[in-house]
């Protein structure tokens, strides 16, 4: 097992309990957070920090299985490869793309 946070692969964020941000950013979602001002911020500095590393910590096909596309914290390779249409986006991302 590797320690994270590591050099390797930068976690972006991390539950109180250690699951990684994915399943946490779902409940946001869920809970109706979106819109919260720290949930913003916090998207922001995950969209950078993807395009800076130019990779995600998840696998794609096998983890976001049966995930829309408004669960856009799911498709960050697609983020990074152009290919989702930034409309898709939350408005407070649409810059960065």
């Amino acid at each position: 097992m590797l320690d994270w946070p590591n050099k390797h692969f930068p976690i972006l964020l991390f539950g109180p309990d250690n699951t990684l941000y994915w399943e946490n950013r779902d409940r946001i979602h869920e809970l109706g957070g979106d819109n919260l001002p720290l949930v913003k911020a916090f998207e922001r500095k995950l969209l950078k920090k993807a395009k800076k590393f130019g990779t995600v910590i998840y696998d794609p096909e096998k983890d976001r299985k049966g995930k829309p596309l408004s669960y856009w914290w799911w498709w960050l390779d697609k983020i990074l490869k152009g290919e989702l249409p930034k409309e898709l986006l939350p408005e407070h991302l649409r810059d960065l793309v």
